[in-house]
């Protein structure tokens, strides 16, 4: 078993990958593709004969629309997620930083979204600006995979910030305390 290095933290084989694998394609595949067909697009409107205005403008639209949608789905995604137990190790671009689970305050599943993501509101802002949004992996077969995932961080978060509380620490976060099921 290999260990894998994101900027010279080793991830071994006892961290689990909780994000997508289909990030990368997301991030940097999808809007190449898209950007290098509206300027395919733009040049034939161009160069056409007789010219037509529609040809140049049609693609300029798309692409202005495509950046805004790009930008408010896939830009603060997370490049790579990985599951160390108490914290959690994430990656985005060069940044790399050890998240805390005492230190999330909500985890919110956004469904309605393409992709699906899921949010950790942190306690105070770092250097992914206080929170960590990432898509989460799928289970091959799977439709509830990803609400498991945000469910079991949920209460692992719960559990971490109850035993804190019991040990004279502080419970961090405010608001919404996540919902923890058993007899802790």
């Amino acid at each position: 078993m290999s260990l894998q290095l994101i900027a010279g933290v080793e991830a071994d084989q006892t961290m689990n990958r909780i994000s997508s694998g289909n990030t990368f394609g997301m991030k940097r595949f999808l809007p190449t593709i898209f950007f290098a067909t509206c300027a395919v697009m733009l040049l034939v409107g161009a160069v056409a004969r007789p010219f037509d205005f529609a040809l140049v403008v049609a693609p300029l639209i798309a692409a202005v629309l495509g950046a805004l949608v790009l930008a408010a789905t896939v830009s603060d995604l997370a490049d790579e997620v990985f599951d160390d137990g108490d914290s959690l190790l994430v990656r985005k671009g060069d940044v790399t930083q050890r998240v805390m689970l005492a230190d999330v305050v909500e985890v919110r599943l956004s469904k309605m979204s393409n992709p699906t993501r899921l949010t950790l509101k942190l306690r105070r802002a770092d250097k992914f600006d206080g929170a960590v949004v990432f898509i989460p992996a799928r289970e091959a077969w799977s439709l509830n995979s990803q609400r498991n995932l945000a469910d079991e961080l949920e209460a692992r978060i719960g559990r971490v910030k109850k035993y804190a509380g019991k040990k004279g620490g502080a419970v961090v976060g405010q608001g919404r305390e996540p919902a923890v099921g058993g007899d802790e």
